[in-house]
């Protein structure tokens, strides 16, 4: 189920420049539907719970790229309305999950309730 075909994908610009590719996992359809069904109990369980921000738009059932857009025409409008400086600061975390810790992302699951069989099958899909 681990085992997957890397295929890079071109984004944008220099064709030669191997930085303008991102890797794409092709897996089987098996592992495809695991991961769906993992997926959903683990949304379930961060929403049923309350673990998710509320600003946590990304990978989220009726959310979109419009909601953070409108949140921040909100808060700007309100920020120009009382006469209130604002400050924005955008930053790209391009490729943000290959930095991630896994050590450190598995103790935070354990820290929210994700514990014996389910934790140890999230350290095995994570390593290797």
């Amino acid at each position: 189920m681990k085992t997957a075909k890397i295929v890079p994908i071109f984004k944008s610009g220099n064709t030669a420049d191997i930085n303008n590719y991102r890797p794409i996992s092709l897996i089987s359809m098996f592992g495809k539907v695991i991961e769906k069904i993992i997926a959903n109990k683990l949304i379930s369980f961060l929403e049923e719970n309350y673990l998710l921000c509320k600003n946590q738009f990304g990978f989220r059932t009726s959310h979109s790229t419009t909601h953070p857009m409108m949140l921040l025409l909100n808060k700007l409008t309100s920020a120009l309305n009382k006469i209130k400086h604002s400050l924005i600061m955008f930053c790209d975390l391009k490729k943000a999950f290959d930095t991630c810790d896994h050590d450190i992302l598995l103790l935070k699951m354990y820290n929210i309730g994700i514990r014996n069989n389910e934790l140890l099958w999230f350290k095995n899909y994570l390593t290797g």
